[in-house]
């Protein structure tokens, strides 16, 4: 199979982030800061021409140094960005990046949906600047996308509690994610399964009205049928990896091609000594052994999955799951 979609970039800025969440797959001791200088030289080589579509993540994208004068300087592409919103609380910040007209969207993780269940989640105080965020944000009518890790099956109270915080600020849409397995710095894989957690958390939040989208990072096979036969059945069921996919280039902080963000380690080649041209980029998927470990991603982990219904959706997902 052939890499697609080379004119689609996922960048990251920055490994820092303002604040210190559970299961976050960035867990990186030492902090790694893309230079705007080089950032630049990037963007003359090889974004300004080719690349359509960019999705700026980190860390915390927002607070890198120059992330405004980054966010201009993409005037020609399409911007997506994913973030944690605190740096919006800001409001001539806020002021500054919602005035370009290349950002699209802004997808907002949610962390918690009160002061308590935002400190345990990220281990900061910092719910008030959340909120005051999404206000800032509201009123630049940008088109806001709203994100949850379903880590923990949550009481009715802290259903409620959640219910009236997205109704609250208009948030009638939200997409639940269950636990992306990581590798750490040690080469440890760190993994759970969290498919109940997302089962129960989506249908309550159905109840109320909110409309739930899931993506889905676990196997199908953990999750009940009729579940996914309801989500599915209304399209709102977002699966399979972009690696199993081989669309879109991922690009860390040192400008490295790297496999995905999960498994960041996976260097496939840097700027400047394996690639310098857009072109050069894109023979480095063309290597046999990039497309040998392509294929070897995209088979089946198990002999049931071949006869398996579900697999061209699932996937397998993440292959971390099975290793």
């Amino acid at each position: 199979m052939r890499h697609q979609l080379c004119n689609i970039v996922t960048l990251n800025l920055n490994t820092t982030c303002n604040l210190h969440c559970k299961w976050c797959y960035n867990q990186e001791k030492q902090h790694r800061l893309l230079k705007f200088e080089l950032f630049v030289k990037f963007y003359e080589d090889i974004i300004k021409n080719n690349i359509t579509s960019i999705a700026l993540i980190g860390g915390e994208p927002t607070i890198h140094p120059q992330f405004v004068e980054i966010l201009r300087k993409l005037k020609e592409q399409e911007v997506h960005l994913f973030t944690n919103a605190i740096r919006f609380s800001e409001k001539d910040f806020c002021k500054d990046v919602c005035r370009q007209k290349n950002l699209k969207d802004i997808t907002i993780s949610i962390k918690g949906f009160n002061e308590k269940s935002f400190e345990k989640f990220s281990d900061e105080k910092a719910f008030a600047e959340f909120c005051s965020a999404i206000e800032n944000l509201r009123e630049k009518r940008l088109c806001i996308r709203a994100n949850y890790n379903c880590t923990e099956i949550l009481s009715q109270s802290m259903i409620s509690d959640f219910v009236h915080f997205l109704r609250y600020y208009g948030l009638h849409e939200i997409v639940l994610h269950d636990i992306r397995p990581y590798v750490t710095e040690s080469d440890e894989i760190i993994k759970e399964n969290s498919a109940e957690p997302l089962q129960v958390i989506a249908q309550e939040l159905e109840k109320a009205g909110i409309v739930s989208y899931i993506r889905l990072n676990q196997p199908f096979c953990r999750y009940d049928s009729n579940f996914l036969k309801q989500f599915m059945n209304s399209k709102r069921v977002m699966s399979t990896c972009a690696v199993k996919k081989q669309q879109g280039i991922f690009v860390d902080p040192d400008l490295n091609i790297i496999l995905c963000n999960e498994l960041r380690h996976i260097v496939m080649g840097n700027y400047q000594k394996d690639f310098w041209d857009y072109g050069s980029m894109v023979e480095v998927y063309r290597k046999p052994d990039i497309i040998s470990l392509y294929n070897k991603l995209a088979g089946c982990p198990m002999k049931k999955c071949i006869k398996c219904d579900m697999w061209e959706k699932c996937g397998g997902s993440c292959i971390l799951h099975w290793l």
